[in-house]
């Protein structure tokens, strides 16, 4: 793929988007209104509606509208470009002496030349024409033919073709032409092959080009020569003020001075309906349409002419302008420049404060339009990621995050962990199985969804997070230790009884929880595989923890803790504690003791307990001691007193376990051993 392809299709895409398109458009709207002027006679092919606009920056966009591509003879359009080879083939020093730089009227019966040598007024006019025409080198009338079509396609990039019946009325109607032609061998302004000039001059100024070339030739000019798509160089650099002056001062004839005044753009006009003009460093300008003013000049290119140059500010010398919008675009890319610097800081912006600026139609309105786009998916992007990142911290709480020392999810790794002293806490619905038998599976979520919501914030109020849940139970572990666990558990209860007052309100049966918090050394971290991750908790510790929530049930007591937590407790006073047993659990050789946490139960149940302590005390030490006789009978007390103390009667029922094996064991200690989980 060629270079002048890729520019040529880079080209097409910025076209399309372009806000100066959308202008042209605009104008082309506007002005294709204008019925009034005189229809050119001598195309078959237009009428009063045919009315294309082009504009080629010197970057190489291509903006065309209407009958861009429209066909018709370059007529007087011609003779800037044939001055400009000529000045190539002659050097500036030789054309001089044969073409003044004199503006002047085409005036019918009348050839004006310079009283002092003779010289043609200026290469726009007729006769200056056809003295530069026969100033072009060739061995030939073709070669010299050829020279000119090449040169055409190094302006406009393609090839050029000459319209034949248009050649050929020119000839038959060059009366005109012939006699001046003539006038000027009688001074020696033409060399001997006159004929040869003559149809030389009729064959370029009978070349087809659209709205599209004329643009071209403008841009190549207005880029120094350099085609702007093509990267050819159409003319020497040198020239091309040559031809852009002589455009400036004489194109429009004797309105060059007003045209001057008003539009400011070096431009001409030709009977066939073509308007070429140009701004040095920004743009060619190509309009073509065939109704003429009384100067034979395009009504609506002249119109599109004036209304660029104002609307746009493209007049060569309005300085003021130039310089008021120099002042305006600075603050404008200071306003973007400013917003980047925002953004980069993390400061606050106003992006309403690019409105303005992204109004423009040249690049930095599309750089403020862009830039505007890229904060506004930004900023959406930055709220999707917030919403995902609150979505990923409902799977994994922030504070496990924290305690992994990862700034976010991405961060976190298989196998990431942090080892110390921590408490762990298992908690449990009692009989869930049997209450969810009544409900639908949706039932049966919400339900659970609905408890969790009460207890699980007051994991996080005590420095805690849910590791994982497990169906109607949940584990959390809490980094800081003992003290932050149990206060958390009497919390989570107290929502319980909350929840359980809404349960009994609308008719349905309250709920148990039993909970175990064990304390020691444990692993936090993450476990599972490359595409499968799940936080964990590895430990002894943590298997103990489960346990004393497994005996909760048996003891029927609402929440266990071990002695190792009781040990780590900062102010255990602060709880109503009650010692229920020394034991050992499945899996596990040492013993552990248990602790009732009698904070949690209702205050009639607190009080009997209360009231029995020193009773349950004593029928324990005597159970240690192997004294079943007597054990046995103070515990048939405590539930006297209070019949509802099921761990006394788990007692009773060990003890007469034990009396029927035998009696006390061999090596008795008083740790009960559970082999169930």
């Amino acid at each position: 793929m060629s270079d002048q392809y890729l520019r040529s299709l880079t080209s097409s895409i910025q076209s399309l988007t372009s806000p100066l398109r959308t202008y042209l458009l605009e104008l082309h709207e506007t002005y294709q209104s204008i019925q009034d002027g005189t229809l050119v006679k001598t195309l078959d092919d237009v009428s009063s509606q045919t009315f294309g606009i082009t504009v080629v920056t010197v970057d190489g966009q291509i903006l065309g509208v209407g009958d861009h591509e429209h066909l018709f003879p370059l007529g007087l359009l011609s003779r800037s470009l044939v001055y400009g080879l000529a000045l190539e083939d002659q050097g500036r020093d030789e054309v001089r002496q044969r073409i003044c730089m004199m503006p002047r009227t085409e005036e019918r019966n009348i050839i004006h030349l310079d009283k002092s040598n003779l010289r043609s007024s200026n290469p726009l006019v007729t006769a200056g024409a056809i003295v530069a025409t026969g100033l072009i080198k060739g061995t030939s009338l073709t070669e010299r033919l050829q020279r000119i079509l090449s040169m055409m396609h190094r302006y406009t990039g393609r090839h050029l073709q000459i319209s034949v019946p248009a050649l050929v009325n020119s000839k038959e109607q060059g009366t005109r032409e012939r006699a001046i032609a003539y006038f000027l061998k009688q001074f020696n302004q033409l060399g001997a092959r006159l004929e040869d000039i003559l149809d030389l001059y009729f064959q370029h100024s009978t070349i087809l080009v659209s709205s599209r070339d004329l643009a071209m030739i403008g841009a190549t000019l207005a880029n120094g020569g350099i085609n702007p798509v093509t990267g050819e160089q159409a003319i020497a650099a040198e020239y091309v003020q040559d031809v852009m002056s002589v455009l400036l001062t004489c194109g429009m004839g004797e309105q060059s001075g007003e045209w001057t005044y008003r539009v400011g753009m070096p431009a001409q006009c030709s009977a066939q309906g073509g308007v070429m003009a140009m701004v040095p460093q920004k743009l060619g300008l190509g309009v073509f349409s065939p109704l003429l003013d009384e100067n034979n000049q395009s009504i609506r290119g002249v119109q599109v002419c004036e209304a660029l140059s104002k609307e746009e500010r493209l007049h060569l010398f309005d300085i003021y302008e130039k310089n008021q919008s120099m002042q305006a675009y600075i603050e404008q890319v200071e306003k973007i420049t400013t917003m980047a610097a925002a953004l980069e800081t993390g400061k606050s912006y106003d992006l309403g404060s690019l409105d303005e600026v992204a109004g423009r139609r040249d690049e930095l309105g599309q750089l403020a339009r862009v830039f505007t786009d890229m904060v506004n998916t930004m900023k959406a992007r930055e709220q999707e990621l917030e919403q995902l990142l609150e979505a990923f911290g409902r799977f994994v709480p922030h504070e496990f995050l924290s305690f992994l020392h990862r700034d976010s999810i991405v961060d976190v790794q298989l196998g990431d962990h942090v080892s110390k002293e921590m408490a762990v806490m298992f908690a449990d619905i009692r009989a869930f199985t049997a209450i969810s038998e009544s409900m639908t599976p949706r039932e049966t979520f919400d339900f659970v969804n609905t408890y969790l919501r009460y207890v699980s914030p007051e994991i996080r109020k005590y420095q805690g997070f849910v590791v994982k849940f497990m169906g109607d139970g949940m584990m959390a572990v809490f980094p800081e230790g003992a003290d932050d666990a149990i206060a958390a558990g009497v919390a989570v209860f107290n929502k319980l009884k909350i929840f359980n007052q809404e349960l009994e309100a609308s008719g349905q049966i309250p709920i148990q929880v039993g909970m175990g918090i064990h304390a020691g050394h444990m692993m936090v971290g993450v476990v599972g595989e490359r595409d499968r991750l799940q936080g964990d908790t590895l430990s002894d510790t943590v298997n103990l923890a489960a346990r004393l929530e497994g005996l909760t049930k048996y003891y029927g007591v609402s929440m266990a803790i071990s002695g190792d937590l009781l040990q780590r407790l900062s102010s255990p006073e602060d709880y109503a504690l009650r010692f229920i047993d020394q034991a050992t659990v499945s899996g596990r050789s040492t013993a552990i003791a248990v602790y009732e946490v009698l904070d949690v139960e209702a205050e009639k149940e607190q009080a009997l307990k209360h009231k029995t302590e020193d009773v349950f005390t004593k029928g324990i030490d005597q159970y240690v001691k192997g004294d079943f006789t007597e054990a046995q009978n103070t515990f048939e007390q405590v539930l006297s007193l209070n019949p509802c103390d099921k761990t006394a009667q788990l007692y009773l029922e060990r003890i007469e376990q034990l009396m029927v094996q035998g009696g006390v064991p061999d090596s008795w200690d008083g740790v009960w051993k559970f082999r169930q989980k």
